[in-house]
């Protein structure tokens, strides 16, 4: 079916061509379908659409949507930047509203990686609204408060998780989101929402029941909303100061995190992410040492080691690791 839909966009300019991208859209929310649309090129496909409609058109939106909804995963978004997207969808950044938005998230999928090396400046801080926009469209989405009448449309809640996931990379976004109170409880809500099996949001008020995703069944988002909290983590400088964090805005993530770390739907990724971020939060008591703390001897052997990763690694993990290493009282030097 996939092949199919992307000849009829390749080769149709009418009508035909947006049920096709609308059809695509619908498929991309299933990451499996997304590994199809790659490997027929899709990615290229469609932003050549982009570049063929007119700006507004239903053409126009739908294509500019497929490529948000697929961008998220890693082998979408290296297609796409391949095929030059960061240079033809960077400058519907200023244009703001809805493109605007979607724009920034699709770019948050490209350069997500190369932001983290300081490369690219910060999506958050060259255009300081589109936080603002960002967390509007999290809060109405998570809530259910979009859909007719809403100014932004229908946005589905793993693209806004997995954008903030990536965006979170750069630690220039990461100080922006962490002072946003209400990112961080829509990500805690997301979690909840999982964790009590909750049936997936609707948008109140539309007439076709459109649901965004979230609740018991949605492990992409939930999995997505424990990354993106992991990485907002790094922002505190020690412990006693993440916990204070948040509990001045509220947040009692521990109890979700402890169930999170044990569940059997999430990947080991995000629940060795979830265990780290448990460790983190819980209060540790302070245990008499039994092993011996003399001093050794100037030229004594002593365990010291260093940690050094690749841009593409998960630094989470390799913060994890050094925080083992060092309990089991070996120096670590972690290379940023």
């Amino acid at each position: 079916l996939v092949p199919a839909l992307v000849a009829v966009v390749s080769s149709d300019s009418g009508e035909a061509r947006v049920k096709a991208l609308g059809t695509l859209w619908n498929l991309s929310l299933r990451h499996e379908n997304i590994d199809y649309l790659v490997c027929c090129h899709g990615m290229s496909v469609v932003l050549a659409a982009l570049q063929l409609s007119p700006k507004g058109s239903d053409s126009f939106k739908t294509s500019l949507t497929v490529l948000m909804v697929s961008g998220r995963i890693l082998s979408a978004a290296r297609d796409l930047f391949v095929a030059g997207g960061v240079e033809i969808i960077s400058p519907l950044l200023d244009g703001g509203g809805v493109d605007g938005i979607k724009a920034a998230i699709i770019l948050s999928f490209l350069l997500g990686k190369e932001e983290s090396r300081g490369t690219q400046l910060s999506l958050l801080e060259s255009k300081p609204q589109l936080t603002d926009l960002l967390e509007s469209i999290f809060n109405n989405t998570v809530n259910g408060l979009g859909g007719d009448g809403y100014e932004f449309g229908n946005f589905d809640l793993v693209v806004i998780v997995a954008a903030i996931a990536s965006m979170a990379v750069s630690d220039k976004n990461k100080a922006i989101l962490s002072q946003r109170p209400t990112i961080l409880r829509c990500l805690f809500q997301v979690l909840s929402l999982f964790l009590d099996d909750a049936p997936p949001i609707s948008y109140r008020g539309t007439g076709d029941g459109y649901f965004v995703g979230g609740g018991g069944q949605d492990m992409e988002s939930a999995e997505y909303a424990v990354e993106a909290l992991q990485l907002l983590s790094f922002v505190a400088e020690n412990d006693t100061d993440l916990r204070q964090h948040y509990e001045i805005i509220g947040l009692d993530i521990l109890p979700l995190m402890k169930r999170l770390a044990t569940h059997p739907k999430l990947s080991e990724d995000a629940k060795q992410g979830a265990q780290h971020l448990r460790n983190r939060l819980e209060e540790k008591a302070i245990i008499p040492s039994t092993v011996d703390t003399t001093i050794p001897s100037e030229g004594a052997y002593k365990k010291h080691l260093m940690l050094s990763y690749a841009w593409g690694c998960r630094k989470e993990l390799v913060v994890s690791l050094q925080e083992q290493l060092t309990s089991l009282r070996v120096e670590v030097w972690r290379d940023e």
